[in-house]
């Protein structure tokens, strides 16, 4: 029981003004937001401010206010209008970059800003919209597109050879991308580079979803 007056109603940290009157009913209006996503994540709204309300995993939804919020998942953002005694709902999409090696794919945004990371052959949810995914410093566009699964493959490259050296692998301008271990595979997303192995060096072509291999001289030799 309250005493009649005006009060703030919280919920989820989002705020709704009730005036109790003195033998009333008084309802506080509210609404429901669902994020939609396929992978083990979780997705937080916040406020116009920018400071976060709530959080919760893809697909479990939460009440908040009627009012404009937004929505962000690995920091992608979308806004959306919860709307008192509707559920307003937000789809991400998925994406995943392939790969048979033991390493990490990043997406950047438009101005090369890491969002979020994980392993190759790991799913992430993302808002839709175009990113790039980037794999040993080279990016390649991706597209994620609401409630679909956009997957994308990766290729390898391994010099095999006795002793412990490094090679690495050069864009086509001759930059360092990576460096591995001789007969440690190194995954890249489809495209021409070349291999370097003391001072030899020999272009290669990395096409998705094939691991190319060679040992050692005769592999840079081109034989």
């Amino acid at each position: 029981m309250l005493f009649p007056g005006n009060y703030t109603v919280r919920l989820n940290n989002s705020d709704a003004h009730a005036d109790v009157r003195a033998g009333e009913s008084t309802t506080v209006p509210a609404g429901t937001l669902s994020v939609h996503g396929s992978t083990d994540e979780y997705y937080a709204v916040m406020n116009n401010a920018g400071a976060q309300l709530a959080s919760a995993h893809l697909e479990r939804p939460l009440a908040f206010s009627p009012g404009t919020y937004n929505v962000k998942v690995n920091n992608t953002t979308a806004t959306a209008n919860v709307v008192a005694g509707a559920i307003s709902e937000v789809k991400t999409g998925t994406v995943v970059l392939q790969g048979s090696t033991d390493e990490y794919y990043a997406i950047v945004d438009s101005a090369g800003d890491q969002l979020a990371s994980t392993h190759l052959g790991r799913t992430l949810s993302l808002m839709p919209g175009d990113y790039r995914a980037k794999l040993n410093n080279i990016a390649v566009t991706v597209k994620v597109e609401p409630g679909q699964v956009h997957e994308y493959q990766s290729g390898s490259v391994t010099v095999k050879a006795a002793g412990s050296e490094n090679y690495a692998v050069l864009d086509p301008s001759g930059t360092q991308l990576a460096s591995k271990q001789i007969s440690q595979p190194i995954s890249l997303p489809a495209g021409k580079y070349s291999v370097k192995l003391g001072d030899t060096v020999r272009p290669v072509t990395v096409a998705a979803g094939q691991a190319l291999a060679g040992s050692g001289p005769r592999f840079l030799a081109g034989r």
